[in-house]
């Protein structure tokens, strides 16, 4: 007795591949927002070049940020903040869930536009996840008319 299986047709092989290639591609794309609370390993505060430092300090020479509120620097991945008169400091603006950048300041928390996890401005903690990490942070000092991190 011969057992044979049926050849299948073009249509259900394209259709298995079809499948095949939208299960592959679609597993990782579920995978990044499904972090499970991850954070990355970020722990790094971004180097500083020249021109960002004198901008850093050019800012916080004119009050900037007002108290309370955030001034971003993007190409740097920097936000600096004012939490009182004349306390001034410098956050990571990589979001330590998945480092995207975070460049939204409302209701008084730096937020990330991926995931909605939310930041302290004075302390960099995470208030609200999915990020557990707290952004990377540096004091700024004004002595006179310079202006260091630390």
């Amino acid at each position: 007795m011969s057992l044979s299986q049926p050849t299948p047709g073009r249509r259900q092989f394209l259709t298995t591949v079809g499948s095949l290639a939208v299960a592959g591609l679609s597993i990782p794309v579920l995978a990044a927002c499904g972090g499970g609370g991850a954070d990355i390993a970020s722990g790094s505060f971004p180097s500083v070049n020249a021109e960002t430092m004198s901008a850093i300090a050019a800012a916080v020479q004119k009050g900037e940020p007002a108290v309370g509120e955030a001034k971003f620097f993007p190409d740097a991945h920097i936000v600096l903040t004012q939490p009182t008169e004349g306390s001034f400091v410098a956050l990571s603006s990589t979001c330590t869930h998945e480092g995207v950048t975070i460049n939204r300041f409302s209701d008084g928390q730096l937020v990330c536009p991926a995931h909605g996890s939310r930041f302290d401005p004075a302390t960099g903690e995470a208030t609200r996840g999915p990020a557990q990490a707290a952004l990377p942070k540096r004091t700024v000092s004004k002595t006179g008319n310079t202006v260091t991190l630390s």
